[in-house]
């Protein structure tokens, strides 16, 4: 009886070992689907919470009517509503526009996004994925 015990208390030890050498071996999984109704001059954002080690997130859109812009940002350079509305395009990450498009973007460790759809040229549904590789 005592060894069996030993056994599983030994069991139990390699389990919480494995658990806390594994359990954060890359980044949170990102699933993201959104779908907006956005008209001429609208912006929306989806925030990405930073992750400890690097990650290569892909973003794809597909714009009903006219085209839109797609960019990423790091958070600290379009900040709150006004930056997701004006901040340059060329602090972007990366950015894309069209009408449908797929693009990835490397980003460091520790590093908050904000992926932002602006500029559309008509009112339209905007469908947007965001998934990182792993």
């Amino acid at each position: 009886m005592v060894a069996f015990a030993h056994l599983r208390l030994s069991l139990a030890m390699l389990l919480v070992t494995g658990v806390v050498l594994f359990g954060g071996c890359g980044p949170a999984r990102l699933n993201v689907d959104k779908k907006y109704t956005m008209d001429v001059g609208d912006a929306r954002a989806i925030d990405l919470e930073a992750q400890a080690k690097p990650q290569k997130v892909n973003v794809e859109f597909s714009v009903s009517e006219g085209e839109a812009r797609v960019l990423v940002f790091r958070a600290e350079d379009a900040q709150g509503d006004e930056g997701i509305l004006e901040a340059p395009a060329s602090k972007a990450l990366s950015s894309q526009r069209g009408s449908t498009g797929n693009f990835t973007v490397d980003l460091p460790p520790n590093t908050k996004a904000r992926v932002v759809i602006r500029d559309l040229t008509k009112k339209a549904d905007v469908t947007i994925k965001v998934t990182n590789q792993q």
